[in-house]
């Protein structure tokens, strides 16, 4: 049996003079040395080459077809010409120093795993000269529209490059690669992919239009066997996969993987966006008007990072399209501290290459640039959150239920940051919203939507959030709030408006909460959804106890309170998940030293009833008892510590079935001490009591004893 070798060629500081060096297939050359190919005149790359770094002050040829990972060319003098051939860059190539004629015998690669980048060069540039060819890998994913740029300026047409030369709709001339792009219902006239509607594909945006409405200076590509692509230039583009698709299926196919490819000349050294005219000018310009957006591409073949690029009268936000999220993608907004309105997202402040994205004009009337410098490229996705110091977040993402549950992405999200040095006016460090095909959720002021809204902290008890949800065609929903760095005295509450409830909202975690739509308009009312901030301080009432106990065919709840004084209400609310709360019933406050009150629910369910106090001050300020359980129905008696551990030296004793009788509840601790005993009087069914231990009561295990007719019960109770 053969045995199969391959070659490893080390060099170390051995200089070649007047020599070509031969890399054969399945070869791996690692160099050590700078001066290794000082005096090298031809480097013949058939295989792999890593960490290449060509220098001194010879002309070196670059031949042959093969890989390079990792290229660095820091030349005194000389060029490195590819003659030749196709040398693929994998990795970086770092322009230290000197020139590398690409000559169009370069390729950028690009795949599922990694990109291939241009590490800082020389802000003027020039580092690389002639054509390259620059890919763009798009994994298998949802059919939809991309926003791309295309890494280089072109001179051949866009036929020639994305659409791979293909001469028919079912032409697939480099399988992998290029992509369908539509716009006739006749193949081939103007270049297009022939289609049975003739729909376009493909649009650019108008950055200079003075049109009320930015949303409609789209415009489709009128052909694509005349234009060109140009570097820094955005295009929205439809993705059907590669131009394996069957565009005449009459079952919309999944799209596949493809890479699109450009040959064209490399932007390099610092560029400028204007209003007044970009540098080069084949850049796009910017938009004139204030809040107006601008439609521009990363111009290099690299990561830029956002929070680095220099802005003059744009605010510090830009927005893409994230084709992964929602059913078709959604638009997602970051600013310059890696903030952004959507958690299911990956964007960061990296723009990748390729990555086409709006920016928005602040709201001043002046001359406007975004300057991309070779300093601001960077090595992929950074993740970093550097936000301001005493900064809240509130996220808030709009799930489909189903989806959430299987860990997919939300259908949009927006956020808001507190912090004193912001104000609550809608400025420019408020992100506009861009509205998304399917789902859409924004914060509203006015008549202002944004999909991140800066403001001051709550300050007072009735500071409010409102939602706008809209577009929302299924059924079963599920909002997500994450909250962090919040105030311990603030407590904040969503509203459900069609519901009438209120659901505390963890302000350091967590909250999910459920919904539903139907064809009731009232269901999918844009603004169905509050927040609602109020402070936590004591209110001027002691709930002493709350109870609820079967009372023929329903429940009655009651309450006793002490100490009231500028209190307006209470509510009674109920629940079948202890979870989800609704309003049942609003009582007037009395305002007595000390009061009882009651009320009866008369529609009650088999199952557990769930029941809490809502107590409310004058001044909006809101305060819930202990929740209290009448379970209704089933066999046999049951007595039950709900809930287990307790909290606030308040145990709840759920009896359910039990006979009518006097029962006395004794709760002792470890050593043998009573420290609790309670009479009860019992008019059979199902009742829940509470008894109170003090808050100042140890942490730990007790026992609780219940006794009466012939009942003698044993309940372990753990304290917290």
């Amino acid at each position: 049996m053969k045995k199969l070798f391959t070659l490893t060629l080390v060099l170390t500081s051995v200089i070649l003079v007047k020599a070509q060096l031969s890399v054969v297939s399945g070869t791996t050359l690692f160099v050590t040395n700078a001066n290794d190919l000082s005096a090298q005149d031809a480097i013949n790359n058939n295989g792999t080459i890593t960490n290449l770094t060509i220098s001194g002050t010879n002309a070196q040829n670059i031949t042959g077809v093969g890989t390079i990972n990792n290229l660095v060319v820091n030349k005194a003098s000389g060029i490195a010409t590819c003659v030749s051939g196709m040398q693929s860059i994998t990795g970086a190539y770092t322009p230290t120093a000197g020139v590398l004629a690409a000559g169009g015998f370069v390729t950028l690669k690009s795949d599922a795993t990694s990109t291939a980048r241009i590490a800082q060069g020389s802000t003027g540039g020039g580092y690389i000269t002639g054509d390259v060819i620059v890919e763009r890998y798009i994994p298998a994913s949802k059919r939809g529209f991309r926003f791309l740029s295309p890494g280089v300026t072109t001179t051949n047409f866009i036929k020639a490059n994305w659409q791979e030369g293909a001469t028919s709709n079912t032409a697939n001339p480099n399988p992998g690669f290029g992509t369908h792009i539509t716009g006739s219902t006749v193949d081939q006239t103007d270049g297009f992919d022939g289609t049975l509607t003739g729909n376009p594909s493909m649009y650019t945006f108008d950055n200079t239009s003075t049109a009320a409405d930015q949303s409609t200076v789209w415009s489709a590509i009128t052909n694509t066997n005349v234009s060109t692509l140009s570097a820094g230039t955005g295009y929205r583009i439809m993705i059907r996969g590669s131009r394996a698709i069957d565009l005449t299926a009459t079952i919309t196919p999944i799209a596949d993987a493809t890479t699109l490819r450009a040959k064209g000349a490399l932007l390099t050294g610092n560029v400028t966006f204007a209003n007044t005219g970009s540098t080069p000018s084949t850049l796009p310009s910017l938009a004139n008007n204030a809040n107006d957006y601008s439609f521009i591409g990363n111009p290099y073949a690299s990561p830029i990072d956002w929070s680095t690029v220099s802005k003059t009268e744009l605010t510090g936000f830009y927005y893409i399209w994230d084709p992964t999220l929602a059913t078709r993608g959604a638009y997602v907004s970051c600013n310059s501290s890696g903030i952004k309105n959507n958690a299911s997202s990956a964007v960061t402040t990296a723009i990748q290459p390729g990555q086409a994205f709006f920016v928005q004009n602040s709201s001043n009337t002046a001359s406007r640039q975004l300057i991309i410098a070779e300093t601001d490229k960077t090595t992929g996705n950074t993740n970093v959150f550097r936000t301001l110091t005493g900064t809240s977040i509130l996220g808030i993402n709009l799930f489909l239920t189903n989806t959430l549950s299987n860990n997919g992405t939300s259908q949009d999200g927006a956020t808001v940051l507190f912090n004193s040095s912001y104000s609550n006016m809608v400025n420019d460090d408020d992100a506009g919203k861009f509205v998304n095909q399917d789902e859409n959720i924004a914060i509203q002021r006015a008549n202002s939507l944004m999909s991140i809204e800066s403001r001051n902290v709550p300050v007072t008890p009735r500071d409010t959030v409102q939602l706008k949800i809209w577009q929302m065609a299924q059924n079963n929903y599920t909002l997500r709030l994450n909250a962090s760095d919040f105030a311990t005295n603030l407590n904040a509450y969503l509203q459900d408006s069609y519901l009438n409830n209120e659901t505390p909202i963890n302000l350091n975690g967590t909250t999910d909460y459920n919904f539903t739509t139907t064809s009731t308009a009232a269901t999918t009312a844009a603004n169905r959804f509050t927040i609602v901030f109020r402070s936590s301080n004591a209110l001027p009432v002691n709930i002493l106890n709350v109870s609820a106990a079967q009372k023929n065919a329903g429940i009655e709840v009651n309450w006793n309170t002490a100490t009231e004084s500028n209190m307006d209400s209470y509510e009674v609310e109920e629940s079948s998940n202890a979870t989800t709360f609704t309003k049942a019933a609003a009582v007037a406050a009395k305002n007595g030293a000390t009061n009882a009150y009651n009320w009866f629910d008369a529609t009650v369910t088999n199952g557990d009833n769930y029941y809490r106090i809502k107590a409310i001050e004058k001044n909006g300020t809101v305060k819930y008892s202990n929740v209290v359980k009448v379970k209704i129905g089933g066999k046999s008696a049951e007595f039950t510590v709900y809930p287990n551990p307790v909290k606030d030296g308040i145990v709840s004793l759920q009896m359910s079935n039990v006979e009518k009788g006097i029962y006395t509840v004794k709760i002792f601790n470890n050593a043998g001490q009573e420290v609790a005993n309670r009479t009860i009087t019992s008019n059979g069914g199902s009742s829940t009591q509470t008894i109170t231990l003090g808050k100042g009561t140890a942490k730990g295990n007790y026992k609780m004893q219940i006794t009466g007719g012939t009942t003698l019960v044993t309940k372990s109770v753990i304290v917290n």
